[in-house]
């Protein structure tokens, strides 16, 4: 929704369908039900690949969000800090394993795990992806991330009012 309303879009003016799986979306929008789509790897690679359609906006294109964390509560972290710190230590080594790799050598150990998508596909969405830039390469979550998801969750009325940074974030 946020996205919209920074195009000048009203969220509520916008005819959405919000109780199908994304897959859903994507065989309505090859079908022509659909006029438009929000759409995930590998969703965006199976859709081009069909030929006719378009990427409209890259979500990546706005800049930070902090999508996936670590997130526990102070007594969790207070109770465990050695198990916390071996989880961003994790986070870490996988980031700058993924850093030191080519897209096509992440694909490579990644596809495995995903036997439902084609490869040729899945290929394409991991290029897409590194070429985005959008995979983080250190474990701490940024200002402006932290910023752009507070604003979207509260926006979207998920949340009433946005937590600060340096209320819910540790340093890594």
């Amino acid at each position: 929704q946020q996205d919209l309303r920074d195009a000048s879009v009203d969220p509520h003016q916008v005819m959405r369908v919000t109780d199908r799986p994304m897959a859903g979306n994507l065989a309505a929008l090859m079908r022509g039900e659909l006029d438009v789509a929000q759409l995930f790897e590998p969703y965006v690679s199976q859709a081009l690949a069909a030929g006719g359609m378009r990427i409209l906006h890259a979500a990546s294109d706005r800049g930070p969000t902090a999508y996936t964390s670590l997130i526990a509560t102070r007594d969790g972290v207070a109770r465990k800090p050695q198990a916390m710190r071996a989880m961003v230590r994790a986070t870490a080594r996988m980031q700058a394993w993924m850093a030191a790799h080519t897209a096509d050598e992440l694909a490579e150990v990644a596809a495995p795990y995903f036997p439902q998508v084609e490869r040729r596909l899945f290929d394409a969405s991991i290029r897409r992806y590194a070429a985005a830039g959008i995979w983080a390469s250190d474990p701490g979550i940024s200002r402006q991330g932290f910023a752009r998801l507070a604003q979207s969750l509260q926006s979207g009325g998920l949340v009433r009012t946005s937590a600060t940074y340096d209320a819910c974030v540790a340093a890594p």
